[in-house]
C-alpha cells in the first residue's frame, strides 16, 4: 500500500514523470475471522468454515437465535456478526450474509476457513474490528492508507451488491441531467468486484421524479447515478478509483459525448446549489474538469455562480485503466487530485465562496449540453469504479451524523431519491 505526504503545490499540468497509480487493498472475500465483542453484535468463534451471519432476527445455519439489544451467539459454524441492530435473512455456512436495515448490518466478517463474506461485505453500520467506526462494506483485511487531517469513515470495495433499496446509506436516482438521459436502478449494477453505471440508447417513459421534484418527460436514453440518500456528508476527503467509457469497443483513442463523474451535491436540485466536483468528459482522452458551484434559487446551471478553473492535462489516455480521483473540502478551501498528485486547488474564497453545507456523495454517467458529441457512441457505455472511500475532516464535529434520520430539516427537506428509498417524504423548501 503505497501512503504519500503532500508538502508542496504542484502544477495543474502535470508531468508524466511525477504520476503513479493508486494501488487498492486486496479483496474482501477472503478468509480468516475475528471475535467480537458480545455487547457490540454477539460472539464468534474463529474456527468453522462458514461465512458471515447478519445481526438480529433468526441466522439459519451458520448464525444463531437474536438477544434483545443484541446481535445474537454464532455457534462454531458462523462467522463475525454484524453490530448491533437488527438484520434479517439468513446465512447459510459459506454463504452470504442477511440484508441490513439501518437498524443494522450487512453480513461481516468471514470465519477461518472457506464461504464469503455478507452481501455487500462488511456490515453498513462497520464491523471491522480493525476499522472502529468505518462504514460501508470495506474490506475487513485491508490497511487503509491514511491522510493527515482526516479520519477514515466511509469504505465500498464493490465486492458484493449494494442494496439499493435498504442499505442505510446508498441508493439510486430517478432523476436526469440536463441532456437526453433518465436515470434508473437497473443500470447500477455490480459484477466482479466493481460498480458499473452503464448509459444505452434505452428510452425511458416519462414519469414524477422524486430526484428532481418534478415530472419528466420522456427520455431517449437511460443510465444510473449512485448517490447517498441523504445530505449527511460535508468537509473531508473524497476519493474513487474508477475507468471511464471508451466510446467504441476496442479503441479508447475515438472521442464521443459523455461525462464521468465523483461529485458532492446538496438536494433539493438547484435551490441551495452546491457542488465540488471532478469530471471525465467524452471529448478527450486526457483532460479532467473539476467545478465549484455555489448558488441559491436556481433553475439551471450558470457560469455566474460556477467555478470551473481550467481543466486539467493529464499524462495518460483515462480511457485505458483505472486511475484514483479525488478532492479534499474543508471550510479553508478545495483541492483536487489525480493518482494524489494535486490538479487544482482553491484557497478561501476567490469567485465564489466555499460551500459550507452538508451534501450527498454522487458517482454518474450521462451526456448532455456538454461532454462531447454523442455521434460516435456505441452502446452501453460504461464507467467501472473500483473502490471508494471518504475521510471524515477531524475538525468538523457535525458531519457525518451516525443516524442521518436525525439530520436537522434543513438538512432532509425534498431529499427524496426515489419511490423505493424509504427516505421519509419532506415537502422541499420548508426547511430552507
Amino acid at each position: 500500500m503505497r501512503l504519500t505526504t503532500r508538502t508542496q503545490v504542484f502544477s495543474a499540468v502535470i508531468v508524466a514523470a511525477a504520476w503513479s497509480c493508486s494501488s487498492q487493498p486486496g479483496d474482501s472475500n477472503g478468509s480468516g475471522g475475528t471475535t467480537s465483542n458480545p455487547a457490540s453484535g454477539g460472539m464468534a468463534t474463529t474456527t468453522g468454515g462458514g461465512g458471515s451471519t447478519a445481526a438480529g432476527g433468526t441466522a439459519v445455519g451458520a448464525g444463531g437465535t437474536t438477544m434483545t439489544g443484541m446481535g445474537g451467539t454464532v455457534n462454531p459454524n458462523g462467522g463475525t456478526p454484524a453490530v448491533g441492530g437488527a438484520s434479517g435473512g439468513t446465512a447459510p455456512v459459506g454463504g452470504s450474509g442477511g440484508i441490513a436495515n439501518p437498524g443494522g448490518g450487512t453480513g461481516g466478517t468471514p470465519a477461518v476457513g472457506g464461504g464469503g463474506s455478507g452481501a455487500g461485505g462488511a456490515p453498513a453500520g462497520g464491523g471491522c474490528p480493525n476499522l472502529p467506526g468505518v462504514k460501508g462494506h470495506p474490506d475487513c483485511a485491508a490497511t487503509y492508507p491514511t491522510h493527515a487531517g482526516f479520519t477514515l469513515a466511509l469504505v465500498e470495495e464493490f465486492n458484493a451488491p449494494i442494496d439499493l433499496v435498504n442499505d442505510p446509506i446508498w441508493t439510486y436516482s430517478d432523476g436526469h441531467p440536463d441532456g437526453p438521459v433518465r436515470f434508473v436502478k437497473d443500470h447500477v449494477s455490480f459484477d466482479g468486484g466493481y460498480m458499473n453505471l452503464s448509459m444505452d440508447a434505452t428510452p425511458v417513459a416519462g414519469s414524477h421524479s422524486y430526484a428532481e421534484e418534478e415530472d419528466v418527460t420522456d427520455r431517449a436514453y437511460s443510465s444510473g447515478e449512485f448517490r447517498s440518500k441523504y445530505n449527511n456528508y460535508r468537509y473531508g476527503r473524497y476519493e474513487a478509483n474508477y475507468k471511464p467509457p471508451a466510446v467504441q469497443p476496442g479503441n479508447t483513442m475515438i472521442n464521443g459525448g459523455y461525462v464521468a463523474t465523483l461529485f458532492i451535491f446538496r438536494t433539493p436540485k438547484f435551490t441551495q446549489w452546491r457542488e465540488i466536483d471532478l469530471e471525465k468528459t467524452g471529448d478527450n482522452s486526457n483532460m479532467m474538469a473539476t467545478n465549484l458551484i455555489n448558488g441559491d434559487n436556481k433553475a439551471a446551471w450558470g457560469p455566474d455562480f460556477a467555478d470551473t478553473g481550467n481543466p486539467a492535462t493529464l499524462p495518460f489516455n483515462a480511457r485505458d485503466d483505472f486511475h484514483t480521483y479525488a478532492f479534499e473540502w474543508t471550510s479553508a478551501g478545495v483541492t483536487w487530485y489525480v493518482d494524489d498528485q494535486m490538479i487544482r486547488q482553491q484557497l478561501g474564497p476567490a469567485k465564489l465562496p466555499i460551500p459550507d453545507m452538508s451534501a450527498k456523495i454522487m458517482m454518474n454517467l450521462w451526456w448532455g449540453s456538454f461532454g462531447g458529441d454523442g455521434a460516435n457512441n456505441m452502446y452501453p457505455l460504461v464507467t467501472q469504479y473500483d473502490w471508494f472511500r471518504f475521510y471524515k475532516w477531524d475538525m468538523d464535529t457535525t458531519y457525518p451524523m451516525d443516524d442521518p434520520t436525525m439530520l436537522p430539516e434543513t438538512d432532509r427537506d425534498g431529499s427524496k431519491n426515489n419511490p423505493e428509498d424509504g427516505v421519509t417524504y419532506i415537502a422541499p423548501h420548508q426547511g430552507n
